[in-house]
C-alpha cells in the first residue's frame, strides 16, 4: 500500500501568524476608536449639558435682580460670584448714568458658570409707579374708626362730591358718592360706632380686623403680602423747600394770622384769613383754630412741607375747591390733627405722624400716616382723581420689559 502524508510548509505557518496579528491589531484599533468616540460625545454631551445649566444659572440671576429691584428701585451694586447649585453667577446692573440711551429703565446682564461653560442674559427692565395716594386713608401701624362717621370715595374732575352722593341712605343715614373708599394698614384695623366703610379694609400679613356691632363694610376684608411703598420724605426735598420758600411772598395774612420767617412758624385764630398762591412753602409749625381759613387763590397749585406739628380745630376750612391735588402736605412731622368741625381737602403725606381726626371733622383727599385714628363721625371721603397724578407718583419697581441670550 502507498502512504501519502502531508506536509506543512514553515513559510505557510508565518502568513498565518501575521494575518492573525494584523486582525488583532485591527481590532485594537477599532476598540480604541471606539472608546475615544464615546469618551467624545460624553464630553459634548457633558459641555451641552454644562451649558445649559449655565443659562439657567444667567436666568436665576435676572430673577434675583428682579427680586432686589421690585424691593429696592436704587439698588446698582449688582452680584457676584453668587453659589448655586453646581455653578456660580454674576450680575451687573447699568442704568442712564453708564448707557445714556437707557432713559428710565434699567439694563441687567447676568452670566451663569458652570465648569468651563458660560452663558449670559441682558433683560431691559421699565420703571413701575405708583401714587401714594391709593387709598383714603393709610395708617401704617394701626386704624382705628371707632366713633362711628363714614368714609367714601369721589372723583373732583367729575365735579363736586355734593353732585356725586346721591346714593344711600347707608345703614347709618349716610348719603354717599362711590364706593372706592378703600383703606389700609400694615397692622390691625378697627372699626366701630356704626361706622360706614364704602371700599375695602386692608390689613398687611400680621394684621386682624375688629368690627363692631352696627359697622357696615360695603367692600371686602382683604389680606395682603404685597409691599406697600410709603418711604420718607427725603431730606434734599425739605431743603430745596426751606431754601426756596415762597412763604413770604406768596401769603396774604388777614386779621391777627402771622407767620415768622425767622422760626417759619404760621399761625391764624378766630376769624383769620391766610391765603396762598402757588408755590412751594416751608413751615415749622401749622395752628389754625377758631374758623381760620386757609385759602387757595384761583387757580392755585400749592405744595407745603412740615417738620414739626399740624394742627387745625374748632371749624377751621382749609381749602374749599374740595380738588385735593392742589393741596400737597408733606410733613416729616409726628403729630397731625384735625379736629371741632374741620373742614380740610389735601393729599397728606406724613409717614411719621399719628393722624388724629375728631370731631365731626369733613376730610375730601386722601391721607397717609404712621397711624390713623379717627372718631367723633367724621367723614373721609377719598378723591379718585389722586390717582391719576403725574407728579405725585413713586417709582416703585420695575417691569421686565425684554430679553436676550449674548
Amino acid at each position: 500500500m502507498i502512504k501519502i502524508s502531508a506536509k506543512t510548509n514553515s513559510s505557510e505557518k508565518g502568513i498565518v501568524l501575521i494575518v492573525c496579528v494584523i486582525l488583532l491589531l485591527m481590532l485594537a484599533i477599532v476598540g480604541i476608536a471606539s472608546l475615544m468616540t464615546s469618551d467624545t460625545e460624553m464630553d459634548i454631551s457633558g459641555n451641552s449639558e454644562h451649558k445649559i445649566s449655565a443659562f439657567y444659572l444667567a436666568d436665576a440671576g435676572v430673577e434675583k435682580a428682579y427680586s432686589i429691584l421690585s424691593g429696592s428701585p436704587d439698588w446698582r451694586s449688582g452680584l457676584y460670584n453668587e453659589q448655586l447649585g453646581e455653578g456660580t453667577y454674576d450680575v451687573m446692573v447699568y442704568d442712564s448714568l453708564t448707557y445714556p440711551y437707557l432713559g428710565e429703565k434699567i439694563m441687567v446682564r447676568s452670566t451663569g458658570r458652570v465648569g468651563e461653560a458660560n452663558s449670559t442674559i441682558e433683560a431691559i427692565f421699565a420703571p413701575k409707579y405708583r401714587s401714594p395716594f391709593q387709598y383714603g386713608a393709610y395708617g401704617r401701624d394701626t386704624f382705628d374708626m371707632l366713633g362711628g362717621g363714614m368714609i367714601d370715595s369721589y372723583d373732583s374732575d367729575l365735579g363736586s362730591y355734593a353732585s356725586q352722593a346721591i346714593n344711600g341712605p347707608d345703614g347709618n343715614a349716610y348719603m354717599y358718592a362711590l364706593e372706592n373708599g378703600h383703606i389700609r394698614s400694615e397692622g390691625d384695623i378697627k372699626l366701630g360706632g356704626n361706622a360706614q366703610l364704602h371700599g375695602d379694609a386692608i390689613t398687611g400679613d400680621s394684621g386682624s380686623f375688629t368690627f363692631g356691632g352696627g359697622t357696615g363694610i360695603y367692600g371686602d376684608s382683604l389680606r395682603s403680602s404685597e409691599h406697600f411703598p410709603v418711604d420718607s420724605i427725603p431730606s434734599a426735598d425739605i431743603a430745596y423747600a426751606q431754601a426756596n420758600n415762597d412763604a413770604s411772598t406768596n401769603l396774604t395774612l388777614t386779621g391777627t394770622a402771622t407767620y415768622d420767617p425767622i422760626t417759619n412758624a404760621l399761625n391764624a385764630g378766630s376769624g383769620d384769613s391766610v391765603i396762598f398762591n402757588s408755590g412751594t412753602y416751608y413751615f415749622s409749625s401749622v395752628d389754625f383754630t377758631s374758623s381760620a381759613c386757609l385759602v387757595l387763590a384761583p387757580g392755585a397749585d400749592v405744595t407745603i412741607y412740615l417738620t414739626g406739628m399740624w394742627d387745625t380745630s374748632g371749624g377751621s376750612v382749609i381749602n374749599t375747591d374740595a380738588t385735593a391735588a392742589n393741596l400737597h402736605i408733606y410733613s416729616t412731622g409726628t403729630d397731625f390733627d384735625f379736629s371741632g368741625g374741620t373742614y380740610l381737602c389735601a393729599a397728606i403725606f406724613a409717614p411719621n405722624a399719628e393722624i388724629v381726626v375728631t370731631g365731626g371733622s369733613h376730610f375730601f383727599g386722601s391721607v397717609i400716616g404712621r397711624s390713623f385714628s379717627n372718631g367723633g363721625g367724621t367723614t373721609l371721603h377719598f378723591d379718585e382723581a389722586l390717582l391719576r397724578i403725574g407728579n405725585d407718583l413713586l417709582l416703585v419697581g420695575y417691569d421686565l420689559e425684554r430679553w436676550r441670550e449674548l
